[in-house]
């Protein structure tokens, strides 16, 4: 099955199919969002609304054979009005902050700070 490899946004469209193979006459059902979808191709487009952790299962089939996938997709609010706020500023080398973030809109809640440090010349 191929799958973004990565959490999309909601509401993006994403690429959703099945590699290359040599069977023939091949009917794929999809199973999304806990829909049935029945489609001949191997891959198409499809966007989730809401945020949330999707299940996606395909069989294939033919008259000789079926098989069987599943996945998973993280689908994320982007993060909107983000903001800094500070109780205090620190004034001083190495003197500890506070430092509050306030998230208005997003369902993605991991952040990455990195600190650095200058020195004086």
């Amino acid at each position: 099955m191929l799958l973004p490899g990565r959490a999309v946004k909601t509401n993006e469209f994403i690429a959703i199919g099945v590699s290359a193979h040599e069977g023939t006459a091949v009917t794929y059902r999809w199973k999304l969002d806990n829909k049935g979808l029945t489609e001949r191709f191997k891959k198409f487009w499809y966007t989730y609304n809401r945020p949330g952790v999707y299940h996606i299962a395909v069989n294939a089939s033919n008259s000789n054979n079926s098989y069987t996938n599943n996945g998973i997709i993280v689908v994320q609010d982007p993060i909107c009005g983000l903001k800094c706020v500070a109780d205090t500023i620190a004034v001083m080398p190495m003197e500890e902050t506070l430092i509050k973030w306030v998230i208005n809109k997003g369902s993605v809640r991991i952040a990455f700070i990195f600190l650095t440090t200058q020195t004086a010349n």
